[in-house]
C-alpha cells in the first residue's frame, strides 16, 4: 500500500498488518481486519472481492 502498510491475509481469517512505523498487528478474524481497513480508508475484503470479480468478468467478455 502507498502508506507503507503491508497486509497479509489468509482465507482462514488470519492476518498480519505491518505498518511503516514498525507497528505489527496480528489477528484471526476477517471482521476485525475489515474494521481496520475501513478505519484507515482502505477497501474492505468484500470490496476487493468485487474488484477482482469485475476483472474476471471483463477478461471473460473480452477474450
Amino acid at each position: 500500500m502507498a502508506s507503507g502498510t503491508n497486509i497479509a491475509y489468509q482465507s482462514s481469517g488470519t492476518y498480519v498488518i505491518t505498518e511503516a512505523t514498525g507497528n505489527i498487528e496480528t489477528g484471526n478474524n476477517s471482521d476485525t481486519l475489515d474494521d481496520y481497513l475501513e478505519e484507515n480508508d482502505y477497501p474492505t475484503l468484500s470490496e476487493y472481492d468485487e474488484q477482482v470479480q469485475d476483472i474476471v468478468d471483463y477478461v471473460n467478455e473480452n477474450s
